[in-house]
């Protein structure tokens, strides 16, 4: 399931605004990856934190709010990508976008 092409999809976009959302995609495929190798190694010494001191310590704290740190800029990063694609889309495509935004928001477990 390619996510770009079932956005395509729904907001049944021109070729013209595909190739427009090429760059923003990219961009934010790699900002996305750089937050989620940070969460990741966030993750591991948290991890090694929790096994090595078993307590909530001073090392399980630090680890736990730099996950914490990433994973809010990785939503700022999808938020900012969101608001990105609306420059190359249609007012009744941006109402979509945004409407499929908060439906998955608000009801994807």
């Amino acid at each position: 399931h390619d996510p770009h092409q079932w956005l395509h999809e729904q907001l049944a976009l021109t070729a013209e605004q595909d190739d427009k959302l090429v760059p923003i995609e990219e961009k934010f495929a790699s900002r996305k990856k750089e937050l989620e190798a940070e969460i990741m190694a966030a993750n591991h010494t948290l991890a090694a934190a929790i096994n090595e001191d078993g307590n909530y310590s001073p090392r399980v704290k630090e680890a736990a709010e730099k996950i914490h740190k990433a994973q809010g800029e990785l939503q700022e990063a999808t938020l900012e990508h969101l608001f990105e694609m609306h420059n190359v889309l249609t007012p009744p495509q941006r109402k979509k976008l945004n409407s499929l935004t908060t439906d998955a928001l608000t009801h994807n477990p």
